[in-house]
């Protein structure tokens, strides 16, 4: 009877072991799925993109804005993030330099003007340098992407008409 007992005790675990390690890679597949929909929906919707709210999943991020510069790196991202606000006093132009390193082609990093027009900055893989046109009033910098590691640098040259503010500690 007693070695009977053990046997069923034994299966019991066996069982409720079985099912908590099979439910945690189930929930973890889910998640993946989910999260890699979400950013899919993001990065394709401009309507999304030019909205006022975020929505991300993001790991190991680091940031550093400092004066016209934002430099920033992660070991996943998917989905849309505010890095800063720019705020133009009057019409103004300013050349900028962006490079992007990142293990997928899709994430992109995007300026939202006031009149919520979506300015591509860069996107996949790359440097670029161009000519930014700014109207008066507060433009978002964010950046969107489908999930996947990558690291960034954005310069601004000098402007004292542009402000650039920090939304790091908005979240």
């Amino acid at each position: 009877m007693k070695k009977r007992k053990k046997i069923l005790v034994f299966l019991l675990l066996m069982g409720i072991l079985l099912m908590l390690t099979s439910c945690k890679f189930s929930v973890k597949k889910i998640v993946d799925q989910v999260v890699g929909i979400k950013g899919e929906m993001i990065y394709n919707s401009d309507k999304k993109i030019k909205g006022s709210g975020t929505s991300y999943s993001i790991s190991n991020y680091n940031i550093e804005i400092e004066d016209n510069s934002i430099i920033g790196d992660f070991k996943y991202f998917s989905g849309l993030y505010d890095l800063a606000r720019i705020v133009s006093k009057g019409n103004n132009s300013v050349e900028y330099n962006l490079n992007i390193e990142s293990d997928i082609e899709d994430f992109k990093i995007v300026v939202v003007s006031p009149e919520k027009e979506i300015i591509v900055l860069g996107e996949g893989n790359g440097s670029k340098e161009d000519l930014l046109e700014f109207t008066e009033g507060e433009s978002y910098l964010r950046m969107v992407g489908k999930g996947g590691e990558g690291k960034y640098n954005l310069e601004f040259d000098k402007n004292d008409n542009i402000e650039i503010i920090s939304l790091k500690d908005k979240w």
